[in-house]
């Protein structure tokens, strides 16, 4: 065993090696078939890519029994369709309102413990619904949400394309390798630094679920046949602030490239044709802040 993962190594740094300067670094050396295994170079000179467009991460805090978020989710899906490919959304369903309870006869409950540690520890927030974190960045109204880094709905239509022409200092390319047989998705999300970025930063890989039929709550009644989209699932490290990127680099230079590969259990529950990855790279605390840098997605089977 311990020769095939030496041998396995070997293989990857090989034939890494004609596209790199300077070795190949494994930062994990995982056993066979291990869920996560990452990797870091440097680009050759002259061959950093130039940035791709930003795309906004917008995490919705949401809920079935919720009159209101029909009206969020309506708001959030006309911006999706103006600025197609430009948006990233998770619906959070926790467990810090009644109004994330399912309503009586509904078929499925959305909430997750992670949902609500996110919701905690990432926004501080014991918040209403509906509202969104944009970014994760301290455009909201703590007075209203608990947190600046919630907003209402009424304001995404005049702050989200605005963020449209943010400047990123990294891409992110996400790959989705389904293997029906084990129920297990084989992600691989690529960041590739443009500038020389110095501040701590981490990663989340969340895999979501869309085209859930069940009960929605609207105002004055309920619609028995609501397609619920983007409901978050879980994410790949199983943590509310992410993996850390590159930690023990105090400064990731233009053309530095992290490669990290997990392999994520899809439940038996979940429909993987109906499930899509999102990755973003982020601040990790507050001391360093928690905003998103950029954000991207892929179905789990392209």
């Amino acid at each position: 065993m311990k020769k095939l993962s030496l041998l396995f190594c070997a293989a990857v740094v090989a034939m890494s090696a004609c596209k790199e300067v300077g070795p190949n670094i494994i930062l994990t050396a995982p056993p066979v078939a291990a869920d996560k295994i990452d990797t870091t170079y440097v680009l050759a000179a002259g061959s950093i890519p130039s940035a791709d467009p930003h795309n906004i991460l917008v995490e919705e805090f949401t809920g079935a029994s919720c009159s209101n978020c029909p009206d969020a989710h309506e708001i959030l899906h006309k911006l999706d369709s103006t600025y197609p490919g430009r948006l990233n959304i998770i619906a959070l369903h926790d467990s810090l309102s009644t109004l994330t309870v399912p309503p009586s006869g509904a078929l499925y409950d959305f909430r997750v413990p992670l949902a609500w540690q996110i919701a905690v520890q990432v926004f501080n927030s014991s918040h209403t619904l509906p509202c969104g974190g944009v970014d994760r960045l301290p455009i909201g109204d703590a007075s209203v949400f608990g947190s600046d880094y919630l907003t209402a709905r009424n304001i995404w239509n005049s702050t989200i394309p605005g963020l449209l022409s943010v400047n990123d200092s990294l891409n992110i390319r996400l790959t989705s390798n389904y293997n029906a047989t084990t129920r297990k998705d084989s992600v691989t999300m690529t960041v590739t630094y443009l500038h020389p970025v110095s501040v701590p930063q981490n990663f989340t890989i969340a895999l979501i679920e869309d085209s859930i039929i069940d009960i929605q709550e609207f105002p004055g009644y309920n619609d028995p046949a609501y397609h619920f989209d983007a409901v978050f699932r879980t994410t790949a490290s199983k943590t509310t602030t992410g993996d850390p990127l590159l930690p023990t680099m105090a400064t990731k230079e233009a053309g530095r490239v992290y490669q990290v590969s997990y392999k994520i259990p899809v439940d038996a529950a979940w429909k993987p044709e109906h499930c899509r990855l999102v990755a973003f790279v982020h601040g990790g605390s507050a001391s360093n802040g928690v905003r998103v840098y950029q954000s991207a997605q892929t179905k789990v089977i392209p």
